[in-house]
């Protein structure tokens, strides 16, 4: 939030530190302009995840999820609106435990997408229905096309093909 602010100090930007839970999701984003609302999802726990993309999703509020998978720094899916394809499946299978060196790429590489995204540039988001990793040892890349799940708890068989 602070870097963005020096970039943009007219950004109105909220940073919620409190784990997420069914309870408090709908009385943290209540009276918010879901319009002009996006959501960056940093956790280890994808019950937290799983909340805040349905969310997101039920409200067409675009967002990215931010984390690490061991060594391999993970931005994935950029969701712009409801009629992309969901994540929701993919993030429930990975966790790992914290790296500094991990969390830092992954959310340069966030950032990256949510500039581009911001400038209108959305061919140029590398996220965009896929998730994207780096190795922190080798620098090699990752990139997992994004699929639709039909059994999806969130998003199945309710989304446009």
């Amino acid at each position: 939030a602070d870097a963005l602010k020096l970039r943009n100090p007219n950004l109105d930007i909220e940073v919620y530190t409190e784990f997420i839970s069914t309870n408090n999701i709908n009385n943290i984003l209540e009276g918010k302009d879901t319009n002009s609302m996006f959501g960056i999802l940093s956790g280890d726990d994808d019950t937290a995840v799983s909340i805040s993309s349905k969310y997101f999703l039920t409200n067409n509020v675009p967002f990215v999820n931010i984390g690490y998978l061991n060594d391999i720094a993970v931005i994935s899916p950029f969701v712009i609106n409801s009629n992309d394809e969901t994540m929701a499946q993919l993030h429930k299978q990975y966790a790992s435990p914290s790296s500094i060196i991990n969390n830092s790429l992954a959310c340069d590489l966030a950032l990256s997408d949510i500039i581009q995204y911001f400038a209108g540039n959305n061919d140029s988001i590398k996220s965009l229905n896929a998730r994207v990793g780096i190795n922190s040892n080798s620098f090699e890349k990752y990139v997992l096309p994004n699929t639709k799940d039909p059994n999806c708890s969130i998003c199945g068989g309710t989304l446009d093909d």
